[in-house]
């Protein structure tokens, strides 16, 4: 099925999976290269990685009630600012505590962004094609999330380094994501037609 027979507002979450994808692609082969040029070690690195997964699945449960109580529009603009401050906050950060802040807090605006963006694609698919209706957005979700790791892999700057060094600013990704985010998120809070 094409995407076009989804609709606007299935196209912005596509897009908003992309996008938010991209940039998080980006941080997740950055992040560990920067802990290690903060001086963290293996073990202090691997813990900064499984932050966001430990909050997300402690509150995940509490966010898709709260999702459920307020809306999956007004939750999903929520976690999007959140979620946008947060990449725009790791272009700034210079010491190791603040990288597992934000790693927490990215997983506070993960679990309150999967409830509802799961509810916004089932309200806005078409009934008989929900199944094609998630494949996009999460098929736009893995082909960014790899594609990010590819160009920050693959970024001159990388290969002018030694091993274990990270320039500080391959995390200057975020503000642009946080405005390409930003705009997915105002389309799709546009009343639906």
């Amino acid at each position: 099925m094409r995407m076009r027979s989804h609709g606007p507002a299935l196209a912005a979450l596509v897009a908003e999976g992309f996008l938010m994808r991209l940039g998080y692609g980006i941080l997740s082969f950055t992040l560990p290269l920067y802990a290690r040029h903060l001086g963290l070690n293996l073990a202090e690195t691997g813990a900064l990685i499984a932050v966001t997964g430990m909050v997300k699945v402690a509150l995940k449960p509490a966010a898709g009630w709260l999702a459920d109580r307020v809306g999956a529009k007004q939750g999903l603009v929520s976690a999007l600012v959140l979620r946008s401050l947060v990449s725009l906050l790791f272009a700034f950060t210079g010491v190791p505590w603040q990288l597992y802040a934000l790693r927490t807090v990215h997983g506070l605006s993960t679990s309150m962004r999967d409830p509802t963006v799961n509810a916004l694609i089932a309200e806005n698919g078409d009934e008989k094609a929900m199944g094609s209706a998630f494949a996009w957005y999460f098929t736009a979700k893995s082909l960014a999330n790899g594609l990010g790791k590819a160009v920050a892999g693959g970024s001159k700057p990388w290969s002018a380094l030694g091993e274990g060094e990270a320039p500080e600013s391959t995390l200057d990704a975020g503000p642009a994501v946080a405005v390409a985010v930003g705009t997915s998120a105002w389309k799709i809070c546009l009343p639906a037609s």
